[in-house]
């Protein structure tokens, strides 16, 4: 019988093992995705396909090649297609979704979509500070009522924001937000 409970500790230990250790990969590339957002306004794909690859061996040592591979594309796959709209309307970069995508391929798409939820409030607090502290929250508000009110009218989708029009000012590192909405998610709920 203390074989047995010993098994199930070396077990148990060496699978809570694979999770911190994915854990800490995952950390260090939103660590670096959004020191290089917050620097240059860009998150590389050097940087999304070094999480997308350390994702897959994640998920393939967690497993198996082929279950590891399955849970690891579906975690890609779905976040992609369910923020893509955001991007059609350039309410969010590429590189923010393509970052969920990557905590997608070591957690499953799930994990990434309550990260992206609690991204977007903190994305949302930070975005309404610094519309205050820079005198742009009212001509903010006026803005996305005008866009809402024109697409609504046209059926036409146009881009929200457009860096030579709108300026840096008023743009958020997203990749920080969505940093900051994982440790949240990991660690708190």
């Amino acid at each position: 019988m203390d074989c047995c409970v010993a098994l199930f500790y070396v077990h148990t230990f060496r699978e809570e093992g694979k999770r911190v250790l994915s854990i800490c990969c995952l950390i260090a590339i939103l660590g670096i995705a959004a020191y290089e957002d917050i620097t240059s306004l860009k998150v590389s794909n050097r940087i999304i396909c070094t999480g997308w690859c350390l994702g897959f061996l994640s998920n393939i040592f967690s497993t198996d090649l082929f279950t590891g591979s399955i849970n690891w594309i579906k975690g890609i796959i779905i976040p992609i297609c369910i923020l893509f709209l955001l991007y059609i309307f350039k309410m969010l970069g590429a590189g923010d979704i393509k970052l969920i995508s990557v905590i997608g391929g070591f957690f499953g798409s799930v994990f990434a979509l309550k990260v992206f939820v609690v991204s977007i409030f903190i994305g949302g607090m930070w975005a309404v500070i610094k519309c205050v502290r820079y005198g742009y929250l009212y001509i903010r508000i006026i803005y996305f009522k005008k866009y809402l009110a024109e697409f609504i009218r046209s059926k036409k989708i146009n881009p929200y924001y457009v860096r030579e029009r709108d300026g840096d000012e008023i743009v958020i590192p997203f990749s920080a937000a969505i940093f900051a909405g994982y440790v949240i998610v990991e660690f708190i709920f």
